[in-house]
């Protein structure tokens, strides 16, 4: 969707999804929660009693070095998969002077219950950035960890789902709107099938009465638009044009 790969990766991190975690010399694969801060660190909320916090503890006198796999997932089935962002650093517990201020910012994106027992038998813990990576099919992009930290995480991605179906449910004029526009480009067109929205805007695949297979467009969103209660009416003015597969 035409995203820069920093922006995309912060916006995997940032997302609900759990988060894979492998630790240096160890060949085990956890799946854990998992978030970001405002400045891109993950963080991570492990029970005290647990394999992953063992494996952390055991640094042989050595930084902790993990990596961490922030895989994307497709709000629809035949939706483009944006890829896996990869974070290496080296893991630390948060200071305990840190941990009410880490669990907060961890419950802005993934208010889970565990949260509540921070301290009690769950800690936070921070990986501290020192690589960074965009994996899409077989292509790895190396993102310069100032440029990942630098970045703003998208706000439509853990609303994606949730706007897809509204379109979809509620507001045909919307997908009305979409297929008269296309109109001018494609004369057959007979529906559209919106995929994948975010700020930038929304991809659609186009079903067309002379063809099986759908023609796929990126619609960008018009100029000004911030924030998802502008979307509605900007799509049913906007431009598009085809996009990449």
């Amino acid at each position: 969707m035409f995203v820069a790969p920093a922006e995309l990766a912060r916006t995997l991190t940032a997302g609900h999804q759990p988060a894979t975690v492998q630790v240096a010399w160890n060949e085990t694969m956890w799946t854990v929660n998992a978030s970001a801060d405002s400045e891109g660190t993950p963080l991570l909320l492990l029970p005290d009693a647990d394999g992953l916090t063992a494996a952390l503890r055991d640094s042989r006198g050595m930084d902790t070095a993990v990596a961490m796999r922030f895989d994307d997932e497709p709000p629809l089935p035949c939706a483009p998969w944006l890829g896996s962002a990869w974070v290496a650093g080296w893991a630390e517990p948060v200071p305990e002077s840190g941990q009410r201020q880490a669990a907060l910012a961890f419950s802005e994106v993934n208010p889970v219950p565990e949260l509540l027992d921070v301290g009690q038998g769950h800690t936070m813990w921070r990986v501290n950035v020192a690589e960074v990576r965009l994996q899409c099919g077989d292509e790895l992009t190396d993102i310069p960890a100032a440029d990942y930290a630098a970045a703003e995480p998208d706000p439509f991605y853990p609303l994606e789902v949730e706007l897809l179906l509204d379109l979809y449910d509620h507001h045909p004029e919307v997908l009305h709107a979409l297929t008269h526009r296309i109109e001018h480009q494609l004369p057959s067109v007979r529906r559209v099938a919106p995929l994948r929205m975010n700020r930038h805007g929304i991809v659609v695949d186009v079903h067309c009465a002379e063809s099986v297979d759908p023609r796929r467009f990126l619609i960008r969103h018009r100029q000004g638009v911030t924030c998802v209660d502008q979307v509605l009416a900007s799509l049913c003015r906007c431009d598009c044009a085809a996009a990449a597969n």
